[in-house]
């Protein structure tokens, strides 16, 4: 048998395990993150984040073994606060439970999403319907999403969660930096208003669902890193500012790792 033969089996047997291994982590977490929901809301919350962080545990050490995936993670340079807001570029599905696992030492996270990562996705969708994170229509009425904020924001404040939002709203699929939007975060400073404690994360876009992990892909590195704390005010100048600030930050950030090994 030639070499290539024998890798080409060899590639197909771990997409083939990681393939099961994935889905049984799924089936094994899913059951406990579901019966959480009869928990109070208090206890759901970090319950829910637990398990969601157990699985990912397990899910980066298949992932790492059979889909050729490296996760680099770069610490700050300066100390995190007490309160704050996270914003981070998107570029993947797996932006949620990596940054989750990224901060698991520090603090909880509670994320905005749309809407249809609620339903059909294994585990996923329990953790973000079930855990109190945000799941926003986008094609709905702008008033019930900031109702929607406005809740989520103060969910956050009394769980002592971290909000965290993607002001691109969407995932880049390329991995360039996309505009950011302001609204959204406004909704959630004028409730809880904090420093945006700004992340990078990039390669994800080369595997932004559960089928490019699955298919036999180049290895992909995943890099995340907190670059900056920036302060806001609540006002619709001081939020837009602040973001500009925090979308530059984040592609130099970017530049500066394509500069040491292009992705």
């Amino acid at each position: 048998m030639s070499g290539g033969c024998r890798n080409a089996i060899v590639g197909a047997m771990g997409t083939f395990i990681f393939a099961i291994a994935t889905l049984a982590l799924a089936v094994l977490y899913e059951a406990p993150a579901y019966l959480c929901r009869f928990l109070p809301p208090g206890e759901r919350r970090g319950q829910v984040a637990d398990i969601a962080l157990r699985a990912m545990e397990r899910f980066i050490r298949c992932a790492k073994c059979y889909s050729g995936l490296g996760l680099l993670y770069e610490r700050p340079d300066f100390e995190l606060p007490e309160r704050c807001i996270v914003v981070s570029n998107h570029q993947s599905l797996f932006d949620i439970p990596i940054l989750m696992h990224y901060f698991k030492d520090d603090r909880r996270l509670l994320f905005v999403a749309k809407k249809e990562l609620g339903y059909g996705i294994p585990l996923i969708s329990s953790v973000l319907k079930i855990g109190g994170h945000a799941l926003i229509d986008r094609g709905g009425r702008s008033a019930q999403s900031m109702k929607a904020l406005g809740s989520f924001a103060r969910r956050c404040s009394r769980a002592g969660f971290w909000p965290s939002i993607f002001p691109e709203g969407t995932r880049s699929k390329d991995g360039i930096l996309g505009k950011f939007h302001s609204a959204g975060l406004r909704r959630i400073m004028e409730t809880i208003p904090g420093p945006l404690l700004v992340v990078a994360v990039d390669g994800g876009w080369k595997a932004a669902g559960l089928g490019m992990f699955l298919a036999k892909r180049p290895s992909i590195e995943y890099r995340v890193k907190a670059i900056a704390l920036i302060e806001a005010g609540p006002d619709k100048t001081s939020v837009a500012d602040a973001l500009d600030a925090s979308r530059a930050v984040i592609g130099r950030q970017l530049e500066a790792w394509h500069a040491e090994a292009p992705l």
